[in-house]
């Protein structure tokens, strides 16, 4: 393996030295951060750095079916401009790791590079949902004449045209106090314009299969009691979820009481 690694970093040096960019996804059969493999290739002012750890979480995931923790490693030389990066779940991964999907710019991969752009990292507003949006900005218009944020941004561009360039400690220091609040402010509006449920287990496809047949025999039951006329529908949604001749049910609601069993008892199980 030492031998792989060092045979692997030369190479990568004389692919720099001709000017070439690059991107290396490989299983390390270790932590990503710390193996010797990038001690090798990220130890250069110029070398190459990993990118895969930014789409991990609080947790760092485990990236092969039968690990305990990432082994999986994504690097790039520092010219290379990743602007969407993505982990996938092993379901929909090809193979028993789970798959990087990554967005390069066509400037930073194939153009001629002459800076990078640090964007921040942030999350994109969901402005479908209106009553969570008009509560949002209800709570953030109270929190802002609660604690005088209009005032102050006024007497504070008041004191920078006076200051001039540049601006003194003290006043530096107050801005950044008010940015902060501000910021504060736009959190906590977040935690109570709605009420965020979280699931208790991962996700599962056993568990899932089983919760759609729930609904689907509920909407069996309504065809049943003729509190709709979807027939259709509903037989096609059945047989989806390999529910066959459903027409020809009889004890539905016996179907779902055992579906919701093997559902519950699932989710026990999971939740251990």
């Amino acid at each position: 393996m030492e031998m792989f690694n060092r045979d692997l970093s030369d190479q990568i040096k004389k692919w720099r030295t001709t000017g070439k960019r690059e991107i290396l996804l490989m299983d390390v059969n270790g932590d990503p951060l710390r193996n010797n493999l990038y001690k090798l290739i990220g130890a250069r002012s110029d070398g190459m750095e990993e990118f895969s750890h930014k789409c991990w979480g609080e947790e760092p995931p485990r990236t092969h079916a039968r690990g305990s923790g990432p082994i999986d490693g994504g690097y790039t030389t520092p010219e290379i401009e990743i602007l969407n990066l993505s982990m996938l779940n092993f379901v929909d991964s090809p193979g028993d790791h789970r798959s990087l999907l990554l967005d390069v710019s066509t400037r930073s991969m194939l153009g001629e590079y002459s800076y990078s752009i640090c964007r921040p990292v942030s999350r994109r507003l969901v402005m479908s949902q209106k009553d969570s949006l008009k509560k949002y900005n209800k709570i953030v218009q109270e929190q802002c004449s609660i604690h005088r944020i209009q005032e102050r941004l006024d007497a504070i561009d008041k004191m920078t045209t006076y200051c001039g360039y540049r601006s003194p400690k003290w006043l530096e220091k107050m801005i950044l106090t008010l940015y902060a609040q501000m910021t504060e402010i736009c959190r906590y509006a977040e935690k109570k314009c709605r009420k965020i449920l979280t699931p208790v287990s991962d996700f599962s496809p056993t568990i899932q299969m089983w919760y759609d047949r729930i609904h689907v025999y509920l909407q069996l039951i309504r065809l049943k009691e003729g509190k709709t006329n979807k027939v259709r529908n509903i037989f096609r949604l059945a047989r989806k979820h390999h529910i066959l001749n459903p027409e020809k049910i009889s004890q539905v609601s016996y179907a779902k009481h055992t579906s919701e069993s093997a559902y519950w008892q699932l989710k026990l199980i999971t939740n251990r």
